[in-house]
């Protein structure tokens, strides 16, 4: 079977340590969550934002998760980001947004976070996916 996906599991020479700069978002979600602020997820369920979320998840910070504009189309992953944490999600545009903690990941970072943790994501969002490449 021909791998979709055009990224290794794991790449040889990595672009920065993703564990660490996942760990230091995880920190400072941490505080956050320690300081009692709440904190809301904008999302519009695209690579980064699914990172976010489940980095969310992954530090046990409470959040609300708001879905944007942007998100129509998008209702298989919706659903699935719904079951598989538990969220209610909002709607409305008003939170965090997901590319300000995550600024400094490359897509490729990205792409590897989501296949280390089994992150939902559509698969239109990762670079390289074709339709084509699914048939025979």
């Amino acid at each position: 079977m021909n791998n979709v996906l055009p990224f290794k599991k794991k790449p040889a020479a990595p672009a920065f340590d993703l564990n660490s700069e996942a760990l230091s978002v995880v920190l400072h979600l941490k505080r956050l969550k320690r300081s009692g602020e709440v904190v809301h997820q904008s999302t519009s369920f695209e690579l980064a934002d699914q990172v976010l979320t489940h980095l969310l998840i992954t530090a046990g910070v409470d959040f609300d998760l708001f879905e944007d504009g942007s998100a129509r189309g998008r209702e298989s992953i919706r659903s699935i980001t719904s079951d598989r944490y538990g969220l209610k999600l909002i709607f409305g545009s008003n939170g965090l947004a997901a590319r300000d903690l995550l600024a400094g990941w490359s897509i490729d970072a990205l792409v590897q976070y989501v296949l280390d943790h089994e992150v939902p994501v559509d698969p239109r969002d990762i670079p390289g996916f074709s339709d084509q490449r699914l048939v025979g």
